[in-house]
């Protein structure tokens, strides 16, 4: 059997004079595609990449939820302790330390007048893995803004209690993303191209692991044109006497997670700045004459990965 794209079907309709559109002619137009259009015969994949797909846009759509418990996180933050984060730039906010000192102090109130070893006992026992040198760091700004700061609500209030809820998210997506991660990896581990794709400058285990599981079985493919063309790569090329047609934009019809991962191992391969062939590629797209931007450049070697 085939798998007809409803955009070819859409197409065959559009090629009418009177483009109408009903169940019947729907039809119809599918097998005017299966009638003039070669079509390729559909093939299962094997069981362990339709399982590695789903566990990497399961693991996507835990992203989605952690961006918008932060987002709700740092609203609330605001206002019940201001300039916390102001603190944290050098080491980052979410890290499990710094989560779990707030859930015990969320208000700068409760914090003050509690001595350091008082603080940094109770949060030894929340964060056993970092060191006593490392948490007494994070005490210590702690106390230091609690002091200098003005807080828009009472230790009672309902902003405290959303707060550590919200932390309490934060810290269980936190945990269940790293876990589908580390299944992902052991997946991809056992595929045969997982090597392959590690080996390119820029990649690490996760983004192969990614990679792999948007890609699926590679020998489905009969050539390259049609790996690009599954990732949405290929260019658009629109000649009209004398306009050329290039630079235009990729078309963007294929797969846009596999999209987004090849575009992202780019922008980390050239960030790496090793003398590598895909480094060298981009380099020279940045230095021609008639170049864009530095987006078109990396779009321009994720089609060259």
């Amino acid at each position: 059997y085939y798998i007809v794209s409803p955009l070819q079907a859409a197409k065959f309709r559009q090629t009418q004079i009177h483009a109408n559109k009903t169940d019947a002619l729907d039809c119809k137009n599918i097998a005017r595609v299966y009638y003039g259009t070669k079509l390729r015969h559909h093939r299962n994949e094997a069981e362990e990449y339709r399982r590695m797909r789903e566990l990497n846009r399961y693991y996507e759509d835990i992203l989605v939820h952690l961006r918008k418990h932060k987002v709700s996180f740092k609203a609330k933050l605001d206002i019940v302790f201001p300039n916390l984060d102001q603190y944290f730039k050098s080491t980052s906010m979410y890290t499990n330390a710094v989560l779990e000192l707030l859930k015990l102090y969320p208000h700068p109130k409760m914090i003050l007048g509690k001595t350091s070893n008082s603080v940094l006992t109770k949060l030894s026992k929340k964060a056993s893995s970092h060191s006593k040198i490392y948490l007494n760091k994070i005490v210590e700004k702690f106390v230091d803004c609690a002091s200098t700061t003005y807080s828009g609500c009472n230790p009672e209030d309902v902003d405290v209690e959303i707060i550590v809820r919200l932390i309490e998210s934060i810290q269980s997506c936190n945990q269940e993303a790293e876990e589908i991660l580390g299944k992902l990896v052991e997946l991809a581990q056992k595929t045969p191209n997982y090597k392959s794709i590690l080996s390119i400058v820029g990649v690490g285990e996760n983004l192969a692991a990614r990679i792999v599981s948007e890609l699926g079985d590679i020998e489905r493919f009969d050539n390259r044109n049609q790996l690009i063309s599954y990732a949405g790569l290929d260019p658009r090329i629109r000649q009209s006497g004398a306009q050329s047609g290039d630079h235009l934009r990729i078309s963007k019809k294929g797969n846009k997670r596999l999209r987004c991962l090849l575009y992202l191992a780019a922008t980390c391969n050239y960030r790496l700045k090793k003398n590598d062939r895909l480094y060298e590629f981009n380099q020279k797209k940045r230095q021609q004459s008639n170049r864009l931007n530095s987006k078109d450049d990396n779009i321009a070697t994720a089609h060259k990965l």
